[in-house]
């Protein structure tokens, strides 16, 4: 077996063994049309125009299947969500509703019971983020790095390097080598939105890669299941 090799199987033995001590979701009925009446209700509250059409309806229901633990969602739901699309395409608004969703029928109580793990995650833009970092230093970045569940908000978009007096850091590859380390330990969950796909079709460009590094990029693609966000921008 080749070192690659045996560095796989480690780590994928280490993930079942971590995965059998978290606490279980359970799956929550549901049904899937009254969801979506439930999202263009909340989704209207927010733009008078919101829609769930061609562009979004895919998106959303791999979403709404992710929440409610249910085994037909197209990826791992021990993984946290990274959202991806073109600016303005309604990333961010999709975690907005879903959490007033999980709030709504109260999923935290429903799907994690006897453990302190949560479905509902807190939003942020990661602009105030390292804001935070370049006036109150490390102290205030200590709360991202918690077992806190977190939605990074515009992954990418902040500034790549940070200072606090003489230190300077990427905060956000800082925040999400230690928030890796909790998910391969602990399961602890993140979810991001970005307006950039993990490789460019066209040019092939990883930018994750260039803006946090190797082991960053690699553990993008660790933490997250990708969904993708199709069309222009619904801002008006």
């Amino acid at each position: 077996m080749s070192n690659p090799d045996k560095v796989k199987s480690i780590l994928d033995g280490l993930t079942r063994s971590i995965r059998s001590n978290r606490g279980v979701r359970l799956f929550y009925d549901y049904e899937m049309d009254w969801i979506k009446k439930v999202i263009i209700a909340i989704g209207q509250g927010y733009h008078r125009d919101f829609v769930l059409d061609e562009n979004n309806t895919q998106s959303y229901e791999q979403i709404i299947r992710y929440f409610f633990a249910d085994e037909t969602f197209n990826g791992d739901l021990e993984k946290g969500l990274l959202l991806i699309g073109p600016k303005g395409s309604g990333k961010t608004l999709a975690m907005l509703i879903m959490n007033h969703v999980i709030s709504m029928l109260d999923l935290d109580a429903k799907e994690y019971p006897g453990t302190n793990k949560k479905v509902s995650f807190e939003l942020v833009r990661t602009m105030n983020i390292t804001e935070k970092f370049e006036t109150t230093g490390h102290d205030g970045i200590i709360p991202y790095k918690s077992f806190r569940v977190f939605c990074f908000d515009d992954l990418g978009e902040e500034d790549k390097n940070s200072k606090f007096y003489l230190n300077q850091i990427n905060v956000m590859m800082d925040i999400l080598t230690e928030r890796n380390l909790k998910f391969l330990r602990n399961g602890l969950i993140t979810h991001a939105t970005s307006n950039y796909p993990l490789e460019d079709a066209k040019t092939g460009t990883r930018y994750y890669k260039d803006f946090y590094g190797d082991r960053v990029d690699d553990r993008i693609k660790q933490m997250f299941n990708v969904i993708v966000f199709k069309g222009n921008s619904r801002r008006s």
